[in-house]
């Protein structure tokens, strides 16, 4: 290996090092239930005739499946639907004695990430039934998320490169001002290295990405997968035009746009930007924003190259890059501003995901690169200033490889943050306060309180919820009076609520204040927020 290529592994390892240690330690899967009917945890007279799972995004309509099981883990369903929206999944259900069910569902999101759970619900009194049945084994809550798999993180990180190196590197082809029939030559040679690196971890993304949507099922259905879903189809697309490329490409430059164009076009098919209300706008600020980033990357590394091998051939390709980067830093910062804002339900929640922090990380390193670049072109024109111009490249493609892993891992994550359960105990006094909830959403969620006194102490006579705003601190606090459920003691207390608490997202501060036997209070607050959830 030369000092040029010594060098760069340097600067990867160290980078992706970094990018370990700090890596999420889960993947936040894109596609969420933001609606059930039944809502998980409650409990119903007699069974529903049916049940309906709403999510946050479109479905593919290919293998997603919900099954409701009895409490001896019988299915009791047939096969279920899918709206015409593919939003929502609804199977019917048969008459049913009491007693607590399962509802389990698999689906995948429109941008190609599996999600999958399992929540209970209760049909009549079941204080007699025993112990109550355990989820299905991986699946707790309404919502699974991918385990981080450092191996797997890896080769879609580095999948994600290569591909931008090898779109970036073709597209540069004809617009280089090579002056010897070896530097061309050589210039082909390694495009073509880097297509077939690229295509190699393209399989090995797909092989990943297939393993978690066919997690639980055979790989006989892979051919669904391929024919009737549009990751499937991404796939293939991909496939089809990486492997051209290796014949057809770094001849003609109207080709190479074209084979370019079409990569990441099936890249952007396979992702946040296609499963999106706006499919067509995001899809297509993400191809224009992935192109400039391909010639901005793939410039870059040429020009190290070259500047390592030839001084002469850098400084007659220094000066076009210069001005061809500035101008993909800035069709970057014009696609990438808008797109953002796409897929971010409220600009104020980039703070709250793994997926904004890194997009925050990646604005830094942006601004990084420009003030890097505004160095490097001052230094261009200096007689002496050769040294400074190397150190600055250097400085300049590691900017480049942070930029590129940090994008590699938010494309792996949501820019949705999730609503969560409530479960909360605190002890004041005398008295332990408890509360368990479904998954929080703005609408109709379920509350279980529990209060335990010491003995000898006065028991609860009164117990309510409160609900105060802090967004809005001008909206009235909601009190929500509580009442004792069957089965509660002078010490143990249960109380059910089912309601449309808290009314809308934001901010909320949720009190549960009791009132004994003494008419003495006791309160305890806690601090929480809703989050907007994409329709």
């Amino acid at each position: 290996m030369d000092r040029t290529g010594v060098e760069l592994l340097k600067v990867f390892i160290l980078l992706v090092s970094a990018w370990l240690l700090f890596l999420p330690q889960q993947a936040d899967a894109h596609a969420f239930l933001v609606q059930s009917h039944p809502s998980e945890e409650s409990s119903l007279g007699t069974m529903p005739p049916s049940v309906k799972l709403t999510f946050n995004e479109r479905l593919e309509k290919e293998l997603y499946s919900l099954k409701i099981l009895d409490d001896r883990g019988n299915v009791i369903t047939k096969e279920p639907r899918m709206s015409k929206d593919q939003r929502s999944l609804s199977v019917s259900v048969p008459s049913q004695k009491k007693g607590v069910y399962t509802v389990q569902y698999s689906v995948i999101s429109a941008d190609g990430h599996p999600v999958n759970g399992a929540y209970l619900f209760t049909v009549g009194n079941t204080a007699s039934k025993g112990s109550t049945p355990a989820l299905p084994a991986g699946e707790s809550g309404n919502h699974e998320e991918n385990v981080y798999n450092p191996a797997s993180w890896l080769v879609r990180t580095l999948y994600y490169i290569a591909l931008l190196l090898a779109s970036g590197w073709v597209l540069w082809k004809s617009f280089i001002p090579f002056t010897r029939s070896e530097q061309k030559e050589d210039y082909i040679k390694r495009g073509r290295q880097l297509q077939r690196i690229h295509l190699l971890l393209l399989a090995g993304f797909i092989g990943i990405q297939a393993s978690g949507l066919l997690n639980g099922s055979t790989w006989n259905k892979l051919p669904d997968l391929l024919i009737h879903s549009a990751v499937g189809w991404s796939w293939m697309l991909s496939l089809a035009v990486a492997a051209a490329g290796l014949f057809l490409t770094l001849r003609r430059a109207w080709f190479d746009i074209t084979w370019a164009a079409l990569l990441l076009l099936a890249k952007s098919l396979n992702g946040h930007a296609a499963g999106q209300e706006m499919a067509a706008a995001a899809v297509g600020l993400d191809v224009l924003h992935l192109l400039f980033a391909s010639v901005w990357a793939g410039g870059l590394c040429y020009l190290y190259q070259s500047s390592r091998k030839n001084q002469s051939d850098a400084a007659a390709f220094i000066s076009r890059f210069s001005t061809a980067a500035l101008v993909s830093l800035c069709v970057l910062i014009v696609t990438g501003v808008p797109y953002s804002l796409l897929l971010l339900p409220r600009i104020s929640y980039i703070w709250d995901t793994a997926w904004g922090i890194f997009i925050s990380l990646k604005a830094v390193a942006v601004v990084l690169i420009l003030i890097t670049g505004a160095f490097l072109r001052f230094y261009l024109n200096k007689r002496n200033g050769q040294a400074s111009v190397s150190t600055l490249l250097k400085i300049d493609l590691s900017l480049m490889a942070a930029v590129l892993i940090i994008v590699a891992v938010f494309t792996q994550l949501s820019p949705n943050p999730e609503n969560e359960a409530l479960n909360w105990k605190e002890r004041k006094n005398s008295v332990r306060l408890e509360i368990h909830t479904s998954v929080l959403h703005p609408g109709a969620n379920r509350f279980n309180v529990k209060t335990v006194t010491k003995k000898g102490e006065p028991v609860i006579e009164k117990a309510e919820l409160q609900f105060q705003s802090l967004d809005q601190p001008s909206v009235p606090k909601i009190i929500v009076p509580l009442k004792r459920e069957k089965g509660s003691d002078s010490r143990h207390s249960s109380y059910g609520k089912t309601g449309a608490y808290p009314p809308f997202p934001g901010k909320w501060r949720i009190t549960i204040r009791v009132i004994d036997a003494d008419v003495d209070e006791i309160s305890v607050s806690k601090d929480i927020k809703i989050y907007k959830l994409q329709p």
